[in-house]
């Protein structure tokens, strides 16, 4: 189980990686194909409440900080640096969830 979470961090990881730079080779479109700004939004509000929710528990919390930071570097690679989150996704309430967290 630990090797299947830590194999989806570093999917999450690249995806990121991907969506750096001048994108000649369509990776940014291929990111986009796997992920949407909703879908990343929903997946940190998500791991946000399972960390909330098991703050006893300090493996718990140290994995969901790490998927968090990974999915906000994904987010930020792809939706805001890109220039593809569209209008809907910025004035949604969704994006202001996401906003909240990283206040936190």
């Amino acid at each position: 189980e630990d090797a299947e979470l830590m194999y989806y961090l570093q999917c999450i990881h690249l995806c990121s990686l991907l969506c750096l730079g001048d994108d000649l080779s369509g990776g940014k479109a291929f990111v986009h194909a796997l992920f949407d700004a909703r879908e990343l939004t929903v997946m940190v509000v998500l791991v946000d409440n399972v960390q909330k929710k098991h703050s006893d528990k300090p493996g718990t919390v140290l994995v969901s900080r790490l998927l968090k930071q990974n999915l906000l570097r994904l987010l930020r690679a792809s939706c805001y640096e890109s220039g593809m989150q569209g209008s809907l996704f910025q004035s949604g309430r969704l994006h202001l969830m996401v906003l909240e967290i990283m206040l936190e």
